[in-house]
């Protein structure tokens, strides 16, 4: 898989993955795709951070660490479910681990927060 990745990284992305793709949907659709997706990844950081803030503000730590995490599961499942993506061993091992990962991380970082306050 990786010396599959390292044929269409940097400037060789340019040369044939955008080509192929503009070759296979058109221009117009191409940069239309572009646009929308920078569009809503840009109103999802917008709104994923006034909410962010505002739950902070008003939940404990612990509580903001846990909807931290099950975001991701979330996040990860929807892919599954709308997108059909495949689980294999392989995938469900790595997901487990960054969803362990996050959690982990997350609880530590809600202890930190917790220890400031008091």
């Amino acid at each position: 898989m990786f010396h599959v990745l390292r044929k269409i990284e940097g400037p060789k992305l340019m040369q044939y993955g955008f080509k192929d793709a503009i070759a296979k949907v058109g221009i117009i659709k191409f940069v239309s795709d572009l646009f929308w997706i920078g569009m809503f990844y840009h109103l999802y950081n917008q709104l994923y951070f006034k909410i962010a803030t505002n739950t902070l503000e008003r939940v404990a730590p612990l509580t903001h660490a846990v909807g931290n995490v099950l975001k991701r599961v979330f996040v990860i499942g929807f892919s599954i479910v709308v997108f059909g993506n495949k689980i294999s061993t392989q995938t469900g091992i790595g997901t487990a681990i960054a969803i362990a990962g996050v959690a982990i991380y997350s609880l530590i970082k809600a202890r930190f927060e917790q220890d400031k306050r008091v």
